[in-house]
């Protein structure tokens, strides 16, 4: 044999060597960030199921409201169960503070175990105020060509793409 296919035999060996070879050598970094890379997605699933359990008591805000506006609740049950949705969304807002915490180590605006006060409603009540502009943007009316729901601000049909003629006006 050669001299130079040998060299390349040994070349080929050390490298397949080094492959196998490496998990072993460099499993303990490898570990530590797969345990980092796990503890991430528990995390943004918490962080999402809390965020949307945060919408829904909103819009269970923004629903009880409008039934106390057309006088479906009696008037003395209204605000003890407004008060019960507002002390469940302050828990959740506590909770998603508390998890931005511990996860990049920043103050907040409430610290972790510090309970919530009535004058932290405000942002719970900035939210169902937003909640409320977003959902005036409701669907108001059908395409006539194809029937697919539309709202106020569509000027073409999102689904069949004709134009939507402006009979809100006339």
């Amino acid at each position: 044999m050669d001299i130079t296919s040998v060299l390349l035999i040994a070349s080929i060996a050390l490298a397949s060597a080094a492959f196998i070879l490496r998990p072993f050598l460099f499993g303990r970094m490898d570990m530590k960030e797969m345990n980092k890379s796990v503890e991430n997605p528990n995390r943004e699933h918490l962080r999402s199921s809390l965020l949307a359990e945060k919408e829904r008591i909103l819009s269970a805000i923004q629903e009880l409201d409008f039934d106390q506006a057309l006088q479906k609740i009696p008037e003395d049950q209204y605000p003890v169960q407004r008060a019960e949705m507002m002390e469940k969304a302050a828990g959740i807002l506590k909770q998603l503070d508390d998890l931005e915490v511990n996860q990049n180590s920043s103050g907040s605006s409430v610290a972790p175990g510090q309970k919530y006060t009535t004058g932290d409603y405000d942002e719970v009540e900035a939210l169902i105020a937003k909640h409320r502009i977003e959902g005036k943007r409701k669907i108001n009316e059908f395409c006539p060509h194809c029937g697919k729901p539309i709202t106020d601000k569509d000027k073409y049909c999102p689904k069949c793409g004709k134009p939507i003629l402006n009979t809100r006006t006339q």
